[in-house]
């Protein structure tokens, strides 16, 4: 966890927890709001950093929010080039994960 300021690093940092009506969404495969898939995504990859898990990782979903692509062509392409870069660099790996949010 960055020791920065706006970060929590003290215990229970590693612990978030969920509105029932978050969980009754999932159970009953709703939409989820886009701040809840973008805050999953990144505790699974804080879960693969302290696991080690060297085979899978997980793109950010902010690039892949359709309201970050429909905004402009500066966008798309921004969201191109980090698919891309994402891609390479993780091409070693058997599992990669890139959430798509739509509106």
């Amino acid at each position: 966890m960055p020791r920065q300021r706006l970060y929590v690093d003290t215990f229970p940092a590693e612990k978030f927890f969920l509105r029932f009506d978050y969980i009754f969404d999932m159970f009953h495969l709703k939409k989820l709001d886009f701040t809840f898939v973008r805050l999953y995504a990144l505790y699974m990859n804080y879960i693969i950093g302290i696991e080690q898990i060297p085979y899978i990782c997980v793109a950010d979903p902010y690039f892949m929010h359709e309201g970050f692509l429909a905004v402009c062509a500066e966008h798309r392409e921004y969201a191109r080039d980090y698919i891309v870069d994402f891609m390479v660099a993780n091409k070693d790996k058997e599992t990669i994960l890139v959430p798509y949010h739509p509106m």
